[in-house]
């Protein structure tokens, strides 16, 4: 609404914005607590899509409106797109939808945990408009890669800033 009381017509959707890097243990029901202030910018939505990476060391997490923006895109896939739709049936029968409880634990498939190597502890790293779930190992590794000068300024470059 406006200062008018008047309603606001917006076709933009707000966005959450996934910033830092949280380390959390996976307690003995293997659940996770999605940091507060994480679950604070997703709510009143109560729950997160988990999507296996292309890479296959780390999962996405997307909260609603960015699993909506992949949708549309995923809706205008040609049905003759047979390598596009192979894709999107691997990725979609190995993904799940993550409800968390009352304190913000959502309980990520057996299959998920294994394919991302998460075991006792995981990273939380924050990517903008979304999120991943890391090995602490794995995500050392990779940090240490991003910090090369040549890669993160082609990188930079890549998608235009």
């Amino acid at each position: 609404m406006d200062h008018s009381g008047h309603k606001l017509l917006t076709t933009e959707i707000q966005r959450a914005i996934f910033l830092n890097t949280f380390l959390h243990s996976l307690d003995p029901k293997k659940r996770l607590t999605i940091p507060r202030q994480w679950r604070e910018q997703i709510e009143p939505a109560k729950s997160v899509y988990v999507v296996p990476s292309v890479k296959g060391t780390y999962l996405n997490v997307f909260p609603e409106a960015v699993m909506h923006q992949i949708l549309e895109r995923i809706g205008n896939l040609s049905i003759a797109d047979e390598d596009g739709r192979t894709f999107v049936r691997s990725i979609g029968s190995q993904s799940d939808l993550c409800p968390w409880d009352s304190q913000g634990r959502i309980r990520i498939s057996d299959e998920l945990l294994a394919y991302a190597q998460l075991e006792n502890q995981v990273a939380f790293v924050g990517v903008i408009q979304s999120f991943e779930i890391w090995n602490p190992d794995l995500w050392a590794q990779e940090r240490a890669k991003a910090k090369e000068p040549s890669k993160f300024g082609d990188a930079a470059r890549r998608i235009g800033i």
